[in-house]
């Protein structure tokens, strides 16, 4: 049980769907500094923590895939300009947590 809230909270840092409402929002809110802190130090961190914790998981595969075509499904649908950055980057840890999944255990 903890080991899944644990999952939760590296998904919820990453912006993994369902838990990725936050990030599309906050780019266009923040400052360059506040920007920049948020895609160094949260959602990539959080990548990282996720691969060190919970890699070969095919739950991340399916996870990582689906926040990478997301993307491309709310920008062909006219999403607004200034949550581009946030849809950009969503898209990019999409593609480091799908392959987070494929890969090898870590331990």
């Amino acid at each position: 049980m903890g080991a899944y809230l644990i999952l939760a909270g590296f998904m919820l840092n990453a912006a993994v769907p369902p838990l990725n409402a936050w990030l599309t929002d906050a780019y266009p809110e923040a400052t360059v500094t506040g920007a920049v802190f948020m895609s160094a130090f949260t959602t990539k961190t959080a990548a990282y923590v996720t691969g060190a914790g919970v890699s070969g998981t095919e739950l991340l595969v399916g996870l990582g895939t689906a926040m990478a075509a997301l993307r491309r499904c709310l920008r062909g649908a006219g999403e607004r300009l200034p949550a581009a950055p946030g849809l950009s980057h969503r898209s990019q840890v999409g593609y480091m947590v799908a392959g987070i999944g494929t890969g090898p255990r870590w331990r």
